[in-house]
């Protein structure tokens, strides 16, 4: 499975009729921001808008300094007290733009970054009250009208747990400690909710720039272990994030990645796109041919056995490159559920 993420500001240009599927397998990745969120009085976010009028099926909120779903911005004396305002606005954003959420759990955030921090493990005096702050956000967001947020319109569509974890090369501890949060975190949702899919943090990147097979050593074996030792019963697959703005290695090396370590488990590209931080063309840059390379890897991605394919913004407008908004709608109606690429993915070549 691949997400796609899009954000965007800007003049108007003529979309490509939309098409709205809900079963769309190309979404949107890093959503709304905390201005958003924390101002209702604010307009629609134009991001979630073009999302859906361009038929993207699932949005992935994400906010400066962590996620909207994590323990502790809900919950930060780990009391059981519970706040739900951050997430309920994400959700509410998400779904009012016709697209569904899809969640990345998070137990700590560092409000001094713009960079999400997912730690690896919960003390284990903690580890209890982690498993049942899971289970009561996953029912908040199940849609079965129990202890549900007020006004829910769908259940969430999919729950992250993390986002890029990492451990520094050969430490069996960190590693243990990812084993021991994953599945703790997996049977807590699946316990609150026996139809959401799952999904463990996603391993981003899991090659090294530049090259189309050496490792990242930060991931490898962190990923290593979990396969080996991992609970797969909670877990609907895996998501693999590309670098944003980088073409080698290119997305079918990424997805080989995958294929060679877990052929059995279903894969989404939870993050890849043209372009990197503040909107620099790394990939093409001349638009048109930026929209050809696009074009040729959301179906590369399809081709090597993606189930879902999330583009990434990294703060470009997309508006303002309608030949990129033209292939994203195309996309967006061309691979929907049972539409391209194979629903059983084929072990892609080298």
């Amino acid at each position: 499975m691949t997400l796609l993420l899009l954000a965007c500001s800007g003049p108007p240009v003529d979309l490509p009729a939309p098409t709205p599927s809900p079963t769309s397998r190309i979404d949107l990745c890093d959503a709304l921001d905390v201005a958003t969120l924390e101002r209702p009085d604010l307009p629609e976010d134009p991001t979630l808008v073009l999302a859906g009028e361009l038929g993207f099926g699932r949005a992935r909120p994400h906010r400066p300094g962590g996620h909207a779903f994590a323990w502790s911005l809900v919950d930060p004396q780990h009391d059981g007290t519970r706040n739900w305002a951050f997430p309920d606005s994400a959700v509410r954003a998400v779904q009012g733009a016709g697209v569904d959420v899809v969640a990345t759990l998070d137990n700590a955030v560092n409000p001094g970054s713009d960079a999400g921090v997912m730690e690896l493990y919960v003390p284990e005096d903690q580890r209890e009250g982690f498993a049942r702050f899971v289970q009561d956000i996953v029912e908040r967001y199940d849609a079965d009208g129990i202890d549900d947020m007020p006004g829910l319109l769908a259940p969430v569509a999919a729950w992250e747990i993390g986002n890029e974890p990492s451990c520094p090369p050969d430490d069996l501890a960190c590693e243990d400690a990812f084993v021991l949060h994953m599945d703790t975190a997996a049977a807590a949702a699946r316990a609150a909710d026996a139809d959401v899919e799952i999904y463990p943090g996603a391993a981003a990147p899991p090659l090294l720039p530049g090259s189309a097979s050496a490792e990242n050593p930060r991931f490898v074996g962190l990923w290593t272990r979990w396969l080996e030792r991992g609970d797969r019963t909670n877990i609907d697959g895996l998501v693999v994030h590309a670098l944003v703005g980088v073409a080698v290695p290119s997305v079918t090396d990424i997805l080989a990645w995958w294929h060679d370590r877990a052929p059995d488990l279903p894969l989404v590209l939870g993050e890849f796109g043209s372009r990197g931080v503040g909107g620099v063309p790394r990939v093409r840059d001349d638009p048109a041919e930026e929209a050809v390379w696009l074009a040729d890897a959301v179906d590369a991605a399809f081709d090597a056995g993606a189930d879902r394919v999330a583009w990434c913004h990294t703060r470009h407008v997309p508006e303002q490159i309608p030949a990129i908004v033209t292939v994203l709608g195309d996309a967006a109606r061309r691979h929907e559920e049972n539409g391209v690429g194979p629903r059983v993915p084929e072990r892609p070549s080298r």
